[in-house]
């Protein structure tokens, strides 16, 4: 049994119908050129419609915001209800202040304290001023006394004491010798007599004893002017040699003290000045904060909404909702709360596209009708149109109304508006694709292909005709029409139809292409 084998490929291409091979696609007529639509000129209504959506908002608002000098913790206690009515000057909201009170008590404190130890500082600089000379003086008089006693402790004392030493060692010597020599006489005296009487005794031995006396006095002084020469008037010496010293230093210091005393006073009264200036400004401060924030209240009567009225609706209501409520808080310098004046008009706002501003001024008309009620319709009338371009890139209008009275609140209501910047019920009108634009004199400028018609040339006498076929008077040539460019003034533009100012009739044909493009 032989194994399979592969047909070859060439088998199977020749297999194939030669019918296949043969075949040829014809080419496909070529489709002949569209002539292009020609348009006229024509008198008709050219109307422009703006849609805007606007809300009403109130014309007469205040935003309320607590902006404090120097606190920022607002805890909420109490408020009104989104749109509840108030009068003037009732409680819009009431704050928790204990803290703000205490820290009004506190500084009232800390004020008082600053200011004492101000009052403090000035008398004590004014004493200062009074009484520096004199203390200057003193300290002076009394450096010179200290530097006059030593010089007269060297110059007199020390002699003098040196003198008075040597003084009492010699009178104690010479006493000395006194009472020897009277004993010695006494005991000549008395021996001369060979008898020596009792009473000769008794003075004897007085005399004896006065001489010992006067010997124990002379070893005294001996021992104190060697006491005296040797320790005692060193030291003292010594002594009142430092002692000068330490006076020098101590007046050098006492003087420079008394000479920055005053200023380091009056430097801390400028500190103290300072402080009490900040302090008292801080108090004053959180004073203001503390009856701001006691008297929030209604500046008019009217209606109180949380949020802020922008374009109509309320900003950020929600979110502020949930600060304005108890246990809630306040950021400072933030609007929490709008109130609207009770009988206050009501404007309509709202914004445009930018392509629209081309026809929109103020006092263009239009016609409005309420979402909540489409039956409800009335007539407004543009007021104002910002001219700066919005974050979303349209521009803001405001709308005057002429609404009534009706059975509901107006405030935050939307309505859907239709501007009518242009109505004309008779003008020239052109499609707009038949216009064309041209950059000429330094602006682009609009023009057309106007169509003209005109009769074909005579041959001259003589000539041959080109005619392609002999003509009769029953059958005249027929007219060759041709286009030329014709620049024209246009206005507005609605719905693919142009308003024609000036360069055209009604019934002029127009072709939406040129010759060369034919």
């Amino acid at each position: 049994m032989q194994a399979d084998r592969p047909v070859p490929l060439l088998f199977l291409l020749l297999s194939l119908p030669l019918a296949s091979f043969a075949e040829e696609s014809e080419p496909a007529p070529e489709a002949e050129p569209e002539e292009p639509t020609l348009h006229q000129v024509e008198t008709g209504a050219l109307r422009v419609e703006v849609e805007v959506k606007a809300r009403f908002g109130p014309g007469e608002s205040y935003p309320i915001a607590v902006d404090p000098g120097a606190w920022s913790s607002l805890p909420v206690l109490s408020t009104l209800r989104h749109g509840q009515a108030v009068r003037e000057g009732d409680p819009l909201v009431t704050l928790d202040l204990e803290e703000l009170e205490k820290a009004v008590a506190d500084l009232r404190f800390q004020a008082d304290s600053a200011k004492l130890q101000f009052d403090a500082l000035t008398l004590e600089i004014q004493e200062l001023k009074q009484t520096l000379p004199i203390r200057e003086a003193e300290l002076d008089k009394n450096h010179e006394q200290a530097l006059a006693d030593y010089r007269y402790f060297q110059e007199v004392q020390v002699p003098l004491m040196k003198e008075s030493n040597q003084f009492s060692l010699e009178r104690s010597l010479n006493q000395l010798a006194y009472e020897e020599e009277e004993l010695e006489q006494l005991r000549k005296m008395y021996e001369a007599d060979e008898l020596t009487e009792e009473t000769e005794e008794i003075i004897l031995r007085r005399q004896e004893d006065t001489v010992k006396i006067f010997r124990f006095y002379l070893r005294n002084a001996e021992t104190s002017s060697e006491r005296f020469t040797e320790t005692s008037l060193p030291r003292m010496l010594q002594d009142r040699q430092r002692s000068i010293e330490l006076k020098e230093i101590a007046y050098q210091k006492q003087k420079a003290l008394l000479g920055g005393r005053l200023e380091l006073r009056e430097i801390e009264l400028a500190k103290a000045k300072l402080s009490l200036d900040r302090t008292t400004k801080e108090l004053l401060l959180l004073q203001k904060d503390l009856e701001d924030l006691r008297n929030i209240v209604a500046p008019i009567d009217g209606f109180v909404f949380f949020g802020q009225w922008v374009e109509g609706r309320l900003e950020n209501a929600a979110t502020l909702s949930k600060k304005v409520k108890p246990a809630g808080k306040l950021t400072p310098r933030e609007i929490f709360m709008t109130v609207v004046a009770a009988d206050g008009p009501l404007f309509l706002s709202g914004s445009v596209k930018e392509e629209d501003l081309l026809y929109l001024s103020t006092k263009t008309p239009g016609r409005a009708r309420l979402t909540a009620d489409p039956q409800v319709s009335f007539p407004v009338t543009l007021s104002g149109i910002e001219d700066t371009r919005q974050l979303d890139g349209q521009f803001a209008i405001t709308l005057e109304h002429e609404l009534l009275e009706i059975d509901r609140p107006l405030i935050g209501l939307q309505a859907e508006i239709t501007l009518l910047p242009v109505d004309l019920e008779e003008t020239l009108v052109l499609a707009e694709e038949a216009i064309h634009q041209e950059w000429k004199d330094g602006r682009y400028q609009d023009y057309v292909w106007l169509q003209q018609t005109s009769a074909p040339l005579e041959p001259e006498e003589g000539a041959p005709s080109q005619a392609a076929a002999p003509t009769t008077e029953e059958d005249p040539p027929e007219a060759t029409p041709t286009l030329r460019k014709t620049f024209i003034k246009t206005g507005a533009r609605s719905q693919g139809q142009v308003q024609i100012l000036s360069g055209l009739a009604e019934g002029d044909t127009v072709s939406p292409t040129g010759p060369q493009d034919a």
